[in-house]
């Protein structure tokens, strides 16, 4: 038997062998909401069973939707990826990942779970979302404010109710940055009429050091009927580092070209009065 023939007789056995281990994990994927609304998250819950006796070790999961469905981990996400490092044999292991809607269409979209051990997710685990349109009216905006050298940023929030029926335990909140101070407090209301407005202006005062792109999160939500609705809205924010030497620099070269100005103004008038003298 030859060198050649010999590594391939080793490829095939290795192929085998990722073959068989591939085949003995089983994975099934579920949501626990299967209609959402627009920025609506749900989550989707992982089951991973090793269905042999051995250990696999670096299993891969690449997650991974069509268009209208985000993976909500701190900012939205067209696909995620999770690793395990070992599943010990006939253990189960459970992943939940936030996935969001981020359409107002009416349509149906696939979540696919490809999965696999190393580089290679040759297996899939595909469910469907459907997505549609509430009867609530939502309107937010978010700005940018410096007060008196503070830097504040402004969430505005309204919802309007359009059931024709009340809902309930109507509710909103602001999570930002740890760094970052929210000021005003969640709101909340216990029932809210139909055509009931909730509404807040958040206030979130920002370090004066703070530099980079930061995720604020508006959280809103409702009970209609036993159904909940949790929602979120992610907005990005972005600060530039001040360099406080150029303006120190700035104010020194102002200051050097009004001195010099209040002086050549100071001189013209001592000459014009000499002047007027002779």
């Amino acid at each position: 038997m030859n060198r050649f023939t010999k590594i391939i007789i080793l490829c095939l056995i290795l192929i085998t062998f990722f073959s068989y281990v591939s085949a003995s994990l089983l994975v099934n994927t579920s949501t626990d909401k299967k209609t959402l609304g627009e920025n609506e998250i749900a989550i989707l819950t992982i089951k991973i069973l090793n269905d042999s006796e051995t250990e696999v070790t670096n299993v891969q999961l690449r997650l991974q939707a069509d268009e209208g469905i985000k993976f909500a981990e701190g900012e939205d996400k067209t696909f995620t990826y999770k690793q395990i490092e070992k599943i010990s044999g006939r253990e189960a292991i459970e992943l939940k990942v936030k996935i969001k809607c981020t359409t107002t269409k009416e349509q149906r979209m696939n979540i696919y779970t490809y999965y696999g051990i190393g580089e290679e997710q040759d297996n899939a685990s595909v469910i469907y979302i459907n997505s549609k349109p509430l009867p609530i009216e939502v309107t937010t905006s978010i700005e940018k404010k410096e007060d008196n050298g503070q830097n504040k940023i402004i969430v505005n929030y309204k919802l309007i109710n359009h059931y024709g029926k009340q809902i309930y335990k109507t509710g909103a909140e602001i999570l930002a940055p740890t760094q970052f101070e929210i000021t005003t407090e969640p709101v909340f209301m216990e029932t809210l009429t139909d055509g009931g407005i909730l509404e807040e202006n958040f206030t979130i005062k920002v370090p004066i050091e703070t530099e980079g792109e930061h995720s604020i999160i508006l959280a809103y939500g409702y009970i209609d009927s036993n159904t909940p609705h949790y929602f979120e809205k992610i907005n990005t924010v972005k600060y530039t580092k001040t360099d406080y030497n150029l303006l120190g620099l700035i104010g020194l070269i102002v200051l050097i070209i009004a001195v010099y100005l209040f002086l050549k103004k100071d001189s013209s008038t001592s000459i014009k009065g000499s002047a007027a003298e002779k």
